[in-house]
């Protein structure tokens, strides 16, 4: 096999692996990807919160902030996770257990200046974790249409005179 041939084969190989794995993504990551919609930037999770919960919380955030594009349809924004808290307590009033979450979105700027934070929380009894990470992500984003309103609406510090 000469090295052209080689070359061409290994090409598509490549092609059809990066065809594989764009086919894998979950489809809400291909519509938070649409011009005009706040991406996700960055997800950080406690050490003891295993990868795949991180991942549920991204697909999460992703999918609401899909939802919202076009009521916040500015480019150039995006929004780093924060998993604050997740974790699952019997209260004194009740046998079952109550899970609670606290999700933490920063937004930034096209220049990744931090211009807004919300929260949304969630506790519930009797559900998955993924129903509690999907329920305090649906509560962050609703929060960020009024913020990305209060970021474009605030007036920029106005100059001081030159000598």
């Amino acid at each position: 096999m000469n090295l052209r041939r080689l070359g061409a084969l290994s090409a598509l190989a490549v092609a059809c692996s990066v065809t594989s794995g764009a086919l894998a993504e979950p489809a809400v990551r291909v519509a938070s990807a649409k011009h005009g919609a706040i991406r996700v930037s960055a997800v950080t999770v406690p050490p003891s919160v295993s990868e795949r919960t991180r991942t549920m919380l991204r697909d999460a955030v992703e999918q609401r902030l899909s939802e919202i594009a076009p009521v916040v349809a500015r480019g150039g924004y995006s929004a780093s996770v924060a998993l604050l808290q997740l974790r699952r307590y019997i209260g004194p009033d009740s046998d079952e257990p109550r899970t609670v979450c606290i999700v933490d979105l920063a937004l930034h700027d096209a220049n990744g200046v931090i211009v807004g934070s919300v929260r949304g929380r969630a506790s519930a009894v009797a559900v998955t974790p993924q129903e509690v990470l999907d329920a305090a992500a649906r509560s962050a984003v609703s929060r960020v249409p009024e913020a990305m309103r209060m970021v474009t609406e605030a007036t920029p510090p106005r100059a001081y005179a030159r000598r």
